[in-house]
């Protein structure tokens, strides 16, 4: 039974299937056998979408029904997607698909959707479904007004499920003005927190005109050996 790890956070757009593809990509280069998930997709008509980029990333042969269970046109939460679809989410189906390919890989990345308060089905949000994976959580953050209060709630929301924390990724997609330090959100942050691992992650430029030359020069620096 290999490894998991469940990337969630407040960066709620396409950062967090950066973050995850940049992992992915670094892992296997180290001659790691990953995997990768993705138990809800909305926004699906879209492509290539965080699925195509994830599979691509890790380049895994996985069936897409369980890499993906759940696909949804609807660029909306989960639940209210499945209901304007009339489509009903097993949550079990969901768990095999984890199962079978927590077996198949030494590591296996699994990227959620939204923040984890989003929405899966009635009174059952990303974070129950953190608890029923029985997998810490890496969170990703998104360097903006707000990053400090918005991950602070992550954080004790997780802590709140007794949820473990692995490490904290503070993802700064775009470019900063120059009398602003980056570790400075960092710092303030390391402050209410004992998180054992802390990234910052810096602009690159290339993200936005060539994703895969983005992910590899982001894959080199996200320096976080002692996460498996």
């Amino acid at each position: 039974m290999g490894q998991g790890i469940f990337i969630t956070g407040t960066d709620t757009g396409v950062g967090k299937t950066t973050i995850t593809c940049a992992l992915a990509t670094k892992l296997r280069a180290q001659g790691k056998n990953v995997g990768v998930m993705k138990p809800f997709l909305t926004g699906a008509k879209s492509r290539p979408n965080d699925v195509d980029r994830l599979i691509h990333a890790a380049q895994v042969s996985d069936p897409l029904e369980i890499v993906n269970p759940y696909q949804f046109e609807h660029p909306l939460a989960p639940q209210i997607a499945a209901t304007l679809e009339g489509i009903a989410i097993d949550i079990k189906k969901v768990k095999s698909s984890f199962d079978i390919l927590q077996s198949r890989h030494d590591i296996l990345l699994v990227e959620g959707i939204g923040g984890v308060m989003t929405p899966i089905m009635s009174k059952y949000s990303i974070v129950n479904l953190i608890q029923y994976f029985q997998i810490p959580a890496l969170v990703v953050t998104r360097a903006d007004l707000g990053t400090i209060n918005h991950t602070l709630l992550t954080i004790n929301a997780l802590k709140e499920n007794m949820i473990p924390i692995a490490a904290l990724i503070i993802n700064y997609p775009n470019l900063l003005p120059p009398e602003i330090e980056p570790n400075t959100t960092l710092s303030c942050i390391k402050e209410f927190t004992n998180i054992p691992v802390h990234v910052t992650v810096e602009h690159i430029d290339s993200l936005d005109s060539e994703w895969d030359e983005g992910i590899h020069l982001l894959a080199k620096k996200i320096q976080i050996e002692n996460l498996f």
